[in-house]
């Protein structure tokens, strides 16, 4: 199992670092931040250090609300999304791959449910931008 690579509390993860350790994928995240500005300005993103974790996560926020997560990891990036029951229907009635939709349902016993996307195309930023979508539209 792959582990986040930003683990030193006292150094505050900057997009140089971040680069350094997910290479090509530099594009995506650059993709990824781009649409996310383009289309939810209300979101704003931070870095935070997480005790519990031992590690640094971005998260993106619209006020207090957590929208999703994301862990660098060495080559890649993943972006998690924690949904409740109500997004059960906006999941299933969504353009989400089938897999992805599937894997949801699987986790239904469960009172908050993630669903994670391993960055490595563009379609993956499509479908963390339907999931940021349906995250918003759940009360």
């Amino acid at each position: 199992m792959a582990t986040i690579v930003l683990k030193d509390p006292t150094v505050h993860p900057t997009n140089e670092i971040v680069f350094s350790f997910i290479g090509e994928k530099k594009v995506l995240w650059e993709m990824l931040h781009q649409k996310l500005s383009d289309e939810y300005k209300d979101i704003a993103a931070e870095w935070r250090y997480y005790n519990d974790g031992k590690s640094w996560l971005y998260r993106g926020l619209k006020k207090d609300k957590v929208i999703f997560w994301v862990g660098v990891f060495q080559d890649y990036f993943n972006v998690t999304f924690y949904l409740s029951k109500k997004a059960e229907e906006l999941i299933a009635n969504s353009e989400l791959p089938v897999k992805m939709k599937q894997d949801f349902e699987d986790t239904k016993d469960q009172k908050f449910r993630s669903i994670s996307i391993m960055v490595s195309n563009e379609a993956d930023i499509d479908n963390i931008l339907k999931l940021v979508k349906i995250k918003l539209k759940v009360k």
